[in-house]
């Protein structure tokens, strides 16, 4: 396993620099070195937004400026910034609410990781996988906000909720669950 890490860390250091010495004119590498002048006019937008959104949360702390006012969906004429969802919840809720949804996330991920901690637990690859993309989604939501699109927001709160029922699913030594039957829980959706 050591050497298959190995020959997969040169492979991507020599990829690397390949790409970046021999590849300056493909798309990509011009993106990430901001060579391209698109690219330097949008990070310089982005930053030009973050601004924007600063002086508005600090002249709105309380209550923002209102739900549903920013981002891509209301049209770059009408938002403040369409791009960070963090300043796009600071804005819309402002601060005191931000702060408690925040809390509320952080304090679901303590079951996940407590799951995951746990040397009994036996499916721990999705309670991983949650964290793992919470240590990516809550640095990045600074710059980028696609977990706010409708679908990839639905998906992150079944995925998040998926988590949360498999880290509780053990059996604590005060409580011995009883499985219903399946049957059980078919006759009473019917019924209601």
């Amino acid at each position: 396993h050591k050497i298959i890490v190995l020959v997969a860390v040169v492979l991507a250091v020599a990829g690397g620099q390949y790409l970046f010495v021999s590849g300056a004119n493909l798309v990509m590498v011009q993106r990430l070195q901001n060579s391209n002048e698109e690219s330097l006019a949008s990070t310089l937008d982005h930053f030009r937004q973050i601004q924007n959104a600063s002086d508005a949360v600090v002249s709105h702390p309380l209550v923002g400026t209102g739900m549903g006012s920013q981002g891509d969906f209301v049209g770059p004429d009408n938002a403040i910034i369409t791009d960070g969802a963090w300043f796009i919840l600071l804005l819309e809720f402002g601060i005191p609410l931000t702060i408690l949804i925040v809390i509320m996330l952080l304090l679901a991920l303590i079951p996940i990781t407590k799951y995951v901690l746990r040397p009994e637990s036996k499916n721990r690859a999705l309670a991983i996988a949650t964290l793992s993309f919470h240590a990516y989604i809550l640095p990045s939501n600074f710059i980028n906000s696609a977990l706010l699109g409708h679908v990839s927001f639905g998906l992150y709160w079944v995925v998040l909720g998926l988590s949360l029922a498999a880290a509780n699913c053990i059996p604590t030594p005060r409580s011995s669950p009883t499985p219903v039957p399946l049957a059980e829980v078919w006759k009473s959706a019917a019924v209601r």
